[in-house]
């Protein structure tokens, strides 16, 4: 779990810590590699969603104060509405519906992959690991053409924690060997060499597991290392 930086060190946490029940990395400084050391992603309205949806992992929208947000801030699309571009994924707005998501296995089902290929096509489309060389070769050296954005079907996303146990470290950076010699795929995002560093990541942050979806009582982004087996 990671809460937002406007909160001070939370001894709830603590306590759900020193009980094997969660991590806190609240202070963890880098959250691209939090991001890519989670299974999935819990968040409320963090634009964090937006970057973790290129990683092509479960994100749920876990909004239990969503009539209050909207009139006090805005928005600008229905995060709620379940319709696809809108909804990167399951939906809950309370404690009990946000727990039936993991234990039916609808954060990850059909419906959810869906919902998720549909908003990474919307908000996703220009995050190909050359969208600031574009932005440099257009912008500040008056390129007259930038090579198109990658197609989705050509990125080649980071393995999340759950797909990488089960693979060799060889086999897992054998999944790039079609990217070889492609100046495109050199640029990718996700290099040979960010994987060893991912995996190092998800060691040194995996000393204990997440029995259950944390208590989401806090204002945050919560970033869940799921379990080998769903608690309960």
């Amino acid at each position: 779990m990671r809460t937002h930086y406007f909160y001070r060190r939370n001894p709830a946490l603590q306590e759900l810590q020193e009980r094997g029940a969660l991590i806190d990395v609240s202070s963890y400084p880098v959250v691209e590699e939090l991001c890519l050391a989670a299974d999935a992603l819990i968040t409320d309205y963090s634009s964090i969603m937006f970057d973790y949806a290129n990683l092509d992992r479960p994100i749920i929208s876990y909004a239990d104060d969503w009539d209050t947000y909207v009139h006090s801030r805005g928005v600008t699309f229905n995060l709620l509405s379940g319709e696809p571009g809108d909804t990167p994924g399951v939906i809950a707005t309370t404690e009990d519906e946000l727990i039936d998501a993991f234990r039916s296995g609808r954060w990850d089902d059909e419906r959810a992959t869906e919902l998720r290929a549909a908003f990474r096509a919307r908000f996703c489309q220009w995050d190909d690991g050359n969208a600031a060389e574009r932005v440099v070769r257009q912008v500040f050296l008056g390129a007259a053409s930038v090579p198109e954005p990658l197609p989705y079907a050509e990125r080649t996303v980071a393995p999340s924690p759950r797909a990488a146990a089960t693979m060799d470290l060889s086999d897992w950076l054998g999944t790039f060997s079609d990217l070889d010699g492609d100046r495109r795929g050199r640029a990718h995002p996700w290099t040979p060499v960010q994987h060893r560093h991912t995996r190092a990541t998800v060691s040194r942050l995996r000393r204990s597991r997440t029995h259950r979806p944390p208590c989401p009582g806090t204002r945050s982004s919560d970033l869940v290392q799921l379990p080998d087996q769903q608690g309960s």
